[in-house]
């Protein structure tokens, strides 16, 4: 038996075996395995071949495996390539009679928008670029952004000119923020081994360098102080959004020391944003349901609002607001409420928008523009099923 196995903490997945008697049980491509991975592997209908979809650079292809006699005791032959692209191929399934296999060839592409309150409509924002996860100097003059569906991390000005790229594969990278000073963004990735880490890379160009290096549990959502001198994370089990709530913490670490110290009363929270004067503190409950507001003159805390499912809470550039979305009783919507006095509203609901999904979060992302317009990743992109004819060894 074959199974994909995929760590809550990592987007890379591989492919496992086990005899039926339950002994035997290692990874079935050892060194061939390349993050993010392989999963989805089925056989021909006369077992002589396994066919499996393997993730590489932001694209799919689909592989094959010509088993030989015996392969529950020995090694099999190197996978070879079934389809190479220009389309992502996924899900391979035969046919009954072993001459064809069918599958799910996709161009994945994403619109960046932003909502018109006026009319009430999405449209392009930043040309329409495939990107998401965008943040915005202090001065207004740069944007960075995770590329989709490669996921690297780029740079540039507003107008798209001196553009940067910041990361690339095997790093899958997320939720970047730039300094105060405009120097440094700081973002999060799976580092292949590892939990999810926060990393600061310059912001032109270098190697990545974690953090917290030493730190084993999994990291999340930095977010810099307003003097740039502290960076606060969401701190989970290794293992990521499976511990119990008390296992999870808010962190803040001075960046040029690394001296850590736990944000008081954030137990059992998480996203943590510091809004722009730095007064406050926001965060999510562990269970998704409240966002919740620290006052860090007063030193209370209070619940701003609840929903179902929330999730990419954003503050407004002028601190008056914090915008995030939820899984409402009639799908996704966005929604603001004010900053202190908890006034909700709803600002447009999703339930028909087509938006892309990310590969770190495996969620759809939302945020907020330098005008406080809501920003989303509209998903553009095609995908029909295809028929393979194959001529196999």
């Amino acid at each position: 038996m074959r199974y994909s196995v995929r760590a809550e903490a990592s987007v890379s997945s591989s492919l496992w075996e086990i005899s039926t008697d339950g002994t035997g049980l290692h990874s079935q491509l050892g060194s061939w395995h390349q993050e993010p991975g392989e999963c989805c592997g089925t056989w021909s209908p006369d077992g002589r071949y396994f066919f499996f979809t393997a993730f590489r650079k932001g694209r799919a292809d689909v592989w094959a495996i010509r088993e030989n006699a015996g392969w529950l005791r020995r090694n099999n032959p190197e996978p070879f390539a079934i389809t190479t692209g220009p389309l992502s191929y996924q899900e391979p399934t035969p046919s009954l009679d072993g001459k064809r296999v069918f599958v799910i060839g996709e161009q994945r592409r994403a619109e960046l928008q932003s909502y018109d309150a006026k009319s009430g409509q999405f449209v392009p924002f930043l040309s329409g670029i495939s990107a998401g996860e965008v943040d915005f100097s202090r001065d207004g003059q740069w944007v960075t952004y995770v590329a989709y569906p490669e996921d690297t991390l780029w740079r540039s000005r507003l107008d798209g000119s001196d553009k940067l790229q910041l990361t690339y594969p095997p790093i899958v990278a997320g939720i970047p923020r730039w300094s105060p000073d405009g120097k440094q963004i700081a973002f999060v990735s799976p580092v292949p081994g590892k939990p999810i880490k926060a990393m600061i890379v310059s912001a032109q160009g270098g190697t990545p360098m974690e953090l917290l290096p030493e730190d084993k549990n999994s990291e999340d959502d930095p977010a810099w102080s307003p003097d740039g001198k502290t960076m606060m994370l969401a701190q989970y089990p290794p293992q990521a959004f499976g511990g119990a709530p008390a296992e999870y913490a808010i962190l803040n670490v001075e960046v040029s020391t690394k001296k850590i110290s736990k944000l008081p009363g954030a137990s059992g929270m998480w996203g943590p944003r510091w809004s722009p004067d730095g007064r406050y503190v926001s965060t999510f409950s562990a269970d998704d349901s409240k966002l919740m507001l620290l006052d860090l003159k007063t030193g209370q805390w209070s619940q701003l609002a609840a929903g179902r499912v929330l999730s990419y809470p954003n503050w407004s550039r002028d601190g008056k607001s914090i915008s995030y979305q939820d899984t409402g009783n009639d799908g996704p919507e966005l929604d603001r409420v004010s900053i202190p006095s908890g006034k909700k509203e709803r600002v447009v609901g999703l339930k028909n928008t087509s938006r892309s999904v990310l590969a770190l979060s495996n969620g759809t992302w939302n945020g907020v523009a330098p005008d406080n317009s809501l920003l989303i990743m509209r998903d553009v992109g095609n995908r029909e099923i295809y028929a393979l004819e194959l001529q196999l060894p």
